[in-house]
């Protein structure tokens, strides 16, 4: 539970800053400014648009008693043909991606339903309307986990519940594929209790 949300928290705050930029609406390459920093947007070969943010992110570390952790840039893709799909990559900088040729343990965020027709950059990239994907075990369909809520007029942090987990007990971590259990659950069929019963592990 508590590496999860650390792992959540982490994309949050990465999320975050890079949807705000996109609400700017600004695409060509180049570098550009940006609240306690600056990024650089690069277009490939293969036409992903890279955007390499040089700025400090702070985020809760629940495994160490909630100590703040601070990271020193981070590197987000877009793909061409799905602007409203992205993912942030284990590489913080564009050449180490385009070196190794394809994304490096990418965390995919997406927007749930495409903006409506004529809407603004700043609708396109509301926060709000922003998921992790990721996939269950022996799933062939996408999970979403809604990141934002937006409380008091200002986007806040979604926390993850223990009822969420319960509902959903095995999930990819974000940025890995190691599936976690999160909250296992207990079979109390007849005939399973009857096993028990069988074997002296209850009466």
């Amino acid at each position: 539970m508590q590496e999860l949300k650390t792992h959540i928290e982490r994309t949050y705050a990465i999320a975050k800053v890079h949807l705000e930029f996109r609400q700017t609406g600004v695409l060509a390459n180049g570098s550009y400014l940006i609240p306690g920093g600056n990024v650089i947007i690069q277009t490939t070969s293969t036409g992903a648009q890279l955007f390499e943010y040089h700025k400090t992110i702070k985020y809760t570390d629940y495994e160490h008693k909630g100590k703040t952790k601070t990271q020193n840039g981070f590197l987000i893709g877009h793909l061409n043909a799905s602007p409203f799909l992205f993912w942030i990559d284990k590489e913080i900088l564009s050449s180490k991606l385009i070196a190794n040729g394809q994304p490096t343990d990418p965390i995919v965020l997406k927007r749930r339903v495409p903006p409506a027709s004529g809407s603004t950059s700043v609708q396109d990239y509301n926060p709000e309307f922003y998921s992790i994907v990721y996939r269950k075990e022996g799933n062939t369909t996408d999970d979403l986990y809604d990141l934002f809520n937006r409380v008091s007029g200002r986007i806040r942090l979604k926390q993850i519940t223990i009822s969420e987990l319960f509902l959903d007990p095995f999930m990819v971590v974000p940025g890995t594929s190691n599936l976690r259990s999160t909250q296992p659950k207990v079979d109390v069929s007849p005939a399973y209790l009857t096993f028990l019963r069988t074997k002296g592990a209850i009466n």
